[in-house]
């Protein structure tokens, strides 16, 4: 069967559905069922519900936007993005900074997509509901001080991470596209990718690469502290040395 009849099937589910459906019937990190519907009405409710509240420096027009925000460390970190070219760093202070610029105009503001941006010592969460036609450019520069534990998702699109940009255990899923990490060297105590139908490519010295595939799983032990799990349902994860 080849891959576009794969997805043709009488459920009528969306195809980054049935790609996280994929991903999770093999990956027993998270509840297969449950975390794929999450994201599936996350990025498809309409109109975008948003807890977005302006501060006087927020900077934006209708295809930019800046926002910085104080940014908490005691608690986990959450990062739900619908689609974009997503860019993870770290931050240079203590603050949480994030840029966003569409390729065109949305009908309506800017921040209407922002469902929520907000940071305690409970948790911090950056939830972003910008569709994809909007071909949004996402960054987000994040304090990188202290351990966290994190967990970043995305729908579809392409997701480039730092790998000093979140210290601690790192779980990250894309649905429909493509994950590059870039790694300083063996910055985590163990790092697992999973991809549901796709490639593997490790691009460091003494890397090793594994072609188009169904189900492929990798996992290397690191010198460093802190665990990374990358999944992708369909599409592909590359290693690469920090640039």
């Amino acid at each position: 069967m080849t891959l576009p009849a794969l997805f043709r099937v009488k459920s009528g589910l969306p195809c980054r559905f049935l790609a996280l459906l994929i991903l999770f019937a093999f990956s027993s990190s998270h509840p297969p069922a449950a975390q794929a519907q999450e994201t599936q009405n996350t990025c498809t409710a309409q109109p975008p519900i948003t807890s977005y509240r302006p501060i006087a420096a927020d900077q934006k027009d209708p295809q930019h936007l800046q926002l910085e925000r104080d940014f908490h460390t005691k608690g986990p970190l959450e990062i739900k993005i619908c689609a974009g070219e997503v860019h993870i760093f770290p931050s240079q202070d203590q603050h949480l900074h994030l840029n966003i610029s569409l390729r065109k105009a949305p009908g309506s503001s800017i921040t209407v997509y922002i469902r929520q941006i907000e940071s305690d010592d409970n948790k911090t969460i950056v939830y972003l509901a910008y569709p994809k036609d909007l071909s949004p450019s996402i960054t987000l520069r994040i304090p990188s001080n202290a351990p966290l534990q994190s967990d970043i998702m995305l729908d579809t699109g392409n997701l480039g991470i730092r790998g000093d940009a979140i210290p601690g255990d790192r779980q990250i899923h894309v649905g429909v596209g493509h994950v590059t990490l870039y790694l300083r060297g063996d910055e985590y105590s163990e790092l697992q990718t999973n991809v549901g139908i796709g490639n593997v490519h490790d691009h460091r010295q003494s890397g090793t690469s594994t072609h188009l595939g169904i189900a492929t799983k990798q996992a290397l032990r690191g010198k460093g502290d802190g665990k990374i799990t990358a999944n992708v349902g369909v599409g592909s994860i590359e290693l690469r040395p920090e640039e």
